[in-house]
């Protein structure tokens, strides 16, 4: 099983950290520090069905970390964790957002107080590029990324 945490043989510099069965990166299309991607490393895990017993024995203990190891280091407004699964061709995966204080106050500008399907749809909408092979330049600072990865003990 090939990991996800590699790109054309080279470790993708957008991992914040791993395990056995999961990786976690930042995720590559999308601006925003601290909207990470848990997916499994099982490419062939495309359901939850799919999932091997030590992939669920270290899902809820990935999904405690990374929800507090950005709580630690951005102490954002909130974290949401959803997971999708129609598109074709992904491991299982979840897409965690680190709402910023400062996310919530645009949004509430715009909308109105958001619940979380709704910021999360927001967040989607402004912060991420809509071409599945994009990979933003202007990525935030090299330094948040490392310091997150220490939030994680990476």
């Amino acid at each position: 099983m090939e990991p996800i945490n590699y790109v054309n043989g080279q470790l993708d510099s957008l991992v914040v950290w791993t395990t056995n069965q999961w990786a976690v990166n930042q995720r590559r299309d999308c601006e925003l520090p601290g909207y990470l991607i848990v997916g499994a490393k099982d490419k062939n895990a495309s359901n939850f069905t799919d999932l091997s017993t030590e992939a669920w024995a270290e899902l809820g203990p990935v999904l405690a970390k990374v929800t507090s190891a950005p709580q630690s280091y951005f102490a954002p407004r909130s974290i949401y964790i959803g997971r999708y699964g129609h598109a074709s061709g992904f491991s299982v995966h979840f897409h965690v957002v680190t709402v910023h204080p400062w996310i919530a106050e645009a949004a509430a500008d715009i909308h109105g107080e958001l619940d979380g399907p709704e910021m999360m749809l927001y967040v989607s909408e402004s912060f991420t590029d809509r071409d599945e092979n994009a990979v933003l330049e202007s990525e935030f600072p090299r330094k948040t990324l490392e310091d997150l990865r220490e939030s994680f003990g990476y």
